[in-house]
């Protein structure tokens, strides 16, 4: 799932070569701005199946790779109750 995420980042929104790993922000490194953020939503919300509802949106939760992963593990798992 890393990999995808990793891949639509790189191919679609980032607009420099940058090197991220799972923990770096990608903010600080200017991967991610508020349109990528809300571009990347649209992709994680067709690709995995779930829905992100705005009041419990935090761009915080955007900000690294592994944040990205665990934010869509847990709107998985709370949809699956």
């Amino acid at each position: 799932m890393k990999e995808e995420i990793k891949k639509f980042i790189r191919e679609e929104i980032c607009l420099s070569e940058v090197d991220f790993n799972d923990d770096d922000s990608l903010y600080e490194l200017n991967v991610l701005n508020s349109l990528g953020v809300m571009r990347l939503i649209l992709f994680l919300q067709e690709k995995y199946d779930f829905y992100v509802d705005q009041s419990n949106l935090r761009f915080e939760d955007f900000e690294t790779l592994s944040g990205i992963h665990n934010y869509i593990q847990q709107r998985r798992s709370l949809q699956d109750v």
